[in-house]
């Protein structure tokens, strides 16, 4: 991914629904149903994968899924778990996808055998480390 599209990834709500996966959810639809679940996946369109969903249609009947699907074309809003703390959750968010970028160019790098970039990004991967660990 360039760091354009990660950048226009970042600055979406998207992004915050990426940091908040694992958590129940209510989501309103356009056609003035709902569904409430655990949030299982999100993507950049902000499509939705919920589990253990309850949809409730306008007319309020209800429907269990094991696996429900909204497009997030579909969406109007989002209701936030009352435990969110988006600050946080962001930070943490952004903290391991950094992380786990930097880790993917080392890879890259060991496997073409740069030996400069790879003392640097050896460096830089043990800051990251240390760093990481000091927050855990």
């Amino acid at each position: 991914m360039t760091s354009l599209a990660i950048n226009a990834l970042n600055n979406t709500l998207s992004a915050y629904l990426h940091s908040i996966v694992g958590k129940s959810v209510s989501v309103e639809l356009r056609n003035e149903s709902s569904v409430s679940g655990r949030l299982s996946g999100v993507d950049g369109f902000m499509n939705l994968d919920l589990t253990n969903a309850v949809y409730v249609t306008p007319n309020g009947t209800t429907q269990n899924f094991e696996d429900f699907q909204v497009r997030g074309r579909q969406v109007r809003f989002v209701q936030l778990p009352p435990c969110a703390n988006p600050e946080d959750d962001l930070k943490k968010y952004f903290d391991e996808q950094n992380r786990k970028r930097l880790l993917s160019k080392v890879a890259s790098l060991q496997s073409s055998g740069n030996s400069r970039l790879l003392k640097e990004t050896r460096l830089m991967r043990d800051e990251l480390k240390r760093e990481f660990s000091k927050k855990n």
